[in-house]
């Protein structure tokens, strides 16, 4: 099962690379985990010179497989758009019935075939004016009439639903790759997009803008605010619900109106000037934020596995054990890792708390894919076995501190002094764990409790 689970292939493939000299995926997630706040591409660069020395090439790449964003994740694949053309009737239906399970739809179509047109009509009814539910495949052509400029995908699934007379289209989340003259068209997981990353990022400085028409100068903005400014002059929001503005779409091009008034040429031709301007900044925007230049990364729980997994495969030089320390103990890394209060504390009573997270990450390494968002299943599970070491050493450590106390002049006033401030750092580590267990197992609960709620 594990080897047809495209999560897990993607992590072993990360981990395979990382295990390769030299250590390049551990230097890089170690620059970035001893870092207390998120570092963008110079700093990384610069930290990484500082720590080891001349800046890694392969640094860009690295960074985009620890932390690949939805445009680049594929999921499953659905169809070839020009394979798909070719159908004859009976395959063509075969392959579409395919389709609407893969998208999670299940209705018995009529298929109003338009490919030579470029699109394709799956509905539950002998046409769209008399259908409840239809679904669009089309080609989202620039020259076509039916283009829609609010995507950039060039294949589009639209399902159409109809509910008391009213008319909602949402889009199905796809992606789309091209490769020798064919479009593939992919599913698009955003839960599979978090199963892979091991860094978060981050563009919000620069994002962040609040405009108000007629009160700042264009020329004094940085050319990301620029374009978001000139969108909001055009009356488009930046946050642009998709769905709205998808049904706006839809309703100009698929109206059911039989006696809606056709807007004249002369507006006609202004809205598609605009729409291509729109569309012509949107992209310009888009390429902006997608420019990994403008991305800061910060080690996830995730990452910290795979860091800590690297290191217990790999050989190691000074500098590696030193970054290895840092890691454990930065304050931010402490965070999304709570277990590791008082690492350094415990260590110093014997207790082997580095060893045993390395030996906790390796055990998980093939259930990295099971992760979701915030690492809660995995978070979850390397407290429960971190905690329970914890507390079993120190109840054995406990035992033997007692029995030295019967002995006279074993214990010193000192090892008296430090032994009771371990025992309150104990406590407080014990209260720590414990809550945050407990929170688990209520959202787990709650959650439980919802699905036995649910009707059969």
């Amino acid at each position: 099962m594990l080897r047809n689970n495209l999560d897990f292939k993607h992590n072993e493939k990360i981990i395979k690379k990382g295990l390769t000299k030299p250590p390049n995926y551990y230097r890089i997630l170690g620059v970035i985990g001893q870092s207390e706040q998120p570092l963008n591409n110079n700093q990384i660069k610069e930290n990484f010179k500082k720590v080891y020395g001349p800046s890694n090439k392969y640094r860009y790449e690295i960074l985009k497989k620890l932390s690949p964003i939805s445009e680049i994740v594929p999921d499953e694949l659905l169809f070839i758009w020009e394979d798909l053309k070719i159908l004859e009737l009976p395959q063509l239906e075969e392959k579409c019935h395919k389709i609407l399970q893969k998208t999670n739809q299940s209705f018995d179509f009529k298929i109003d075939n338009h490919l030579k047109e470029n699109y394709i009509v799956l509905m539950d009814g002998r046409s769209r004016n008399v259908s409840n539910k239809w679904i669009i495949i089309q080609k989202n052509d620039k020259n076509s009439k039916n283009f829609n400029p609010y995507f950039e995908e060039d294949i589009l699934i639209m399902i159409y639903d109809k509910l008391y007379n009213k008319s909602k289209c949402r889009m199905f989340p796809i992606l789309t790759i091209k490769n020798k003259g064919k479009i593939k068209v992919y599913s698009k997981s955003y839960t599979s997009l978090e199963r892979r990353q091991f860094l978060n990022t981050t563009t919000e400085k620069q994002i962040s803008f609040h405009y108000i028409p007629g009160q700042i100068s264009e020329n004094i903005l940085p050319r990301t605010h620029q374009l978001l400014k000139e969108l909001m002059d055009m009356g488009e929001s930046f946050s642009i619900d998709h769905d709205t503005y998808l049904q706006k779409w839809f309703s100009n091009q698929y109206g059911d109106s039989k006696n809606e008034n056709l807007p004249n040429k002369e507006k006609s031709s202004n809205k598609k000037d605009d729409m291509k301007i729109i569309r012509e900044k949107t992209d310009e925007l888009n390429r902006i934020m997608g420019d990994r230049e403008y991305f800061s990364y910060r080690l996830n729980f995730k990452g910290l596995l795979l860091f800590l997994i690297l290191y217990g495969s790999l050989k190691k030089t000074e500098i590696d054990e030193i970054v290895f320390n840092k890691v454990l103990l930065n304050p931010s890394v402490v965070e999304i890792a709570p277990f590791l209060q008082y690492l350094n504390e415990f260590e110093k009573f014997g207790f082997k708390g580095k060893e045993l997270i390395v030996t906790i990450a390796e055990e998980l390494r093939n259930q990295l894919h099971l992760d979701i968002k915030n690492g809660t299943i995995l978070l979850e599970r390397v407290i429960e076995r971190y905690y329970k070491e914890v507390e079993e050493y120190f109840k054995e450590y406990e035992k033997f501190f007692k029995s030295l106390q019967f002995v006279k002049h074993s214990v010193s006033q000192e090892d008296l002094e430090n032994y009771h401030a371990l025992q309150n750092k104990i406590k407080d580590y014990r209260k720590n764990m414990i809550n945050i267990l407990r929170d688990f197992s209520k959202r787990k609960e709650d959650f439980y409790s919802f699905m036995l709620s649910k009707p059969n």
